[in-house]
């Protein structure tokens, strides 16, 4: 995106911090499903949940250089900050889990933004509309 006409909103967004955070969202809500299920000890989702704040993109890129995959470098450095609990995350997915899953939420959150704004504009138009009702056309 080009940063001049990108709204702020829509800039964080789609900023890899952002991305990192709705990775680890799909990865804890698969955990709590796992936890559920029996197949995850309890309570390692509400353990790994802490750290989302604390994610840190440049250390993940880091990671990636020398693993050549980006779901591997997020999950190492998810386990850097989380330790043990965190090796219960990912268990029995495929990244295309992770990234396909996360990129929809994005995406959701992208149009839900989307649609707000044309509400707006639409409101607006309504407005001027009834303003100049009177003014021959």
């Amino acid at each position: 995106m080009i940063p001049r006409y990108t709204p702020k909103d829509f800039a964080e967004l789609w900023a890899p911090k952002r991305r990192f955070e709705v990775w680890l969202d799909v990865e804890l809500a698969a955990t709590e499903a796992m936890e559920s299920a029996g197949v995850v000890p309890a309570g390692t989702a509400a353990q790994v949940r802490p750290f989302r704040e604390k994610l840190e993109v440049p250390r993940i890129d880091e990671i990636e250089r020398t693993t050549k995959h980006d779901v591997i470098a997020f999950l190492t450095h998810v386990e850097e900050l989380a330790g043990e609990p965190a090796r219960w995350l990912h268990r029995g997915m495929t990244s295309s889990d992770v990234l396909d899953t996360s990129f929809a939420i994005l995406l959701r959150d992208a149009i839900d933004s989307i649609i707000s704004r044309t509400d707006r504009v639409i409101e607006a138009f309504a407005g001027r509309v009834q303003e100049l009702r009177a003014v021959p056309a």
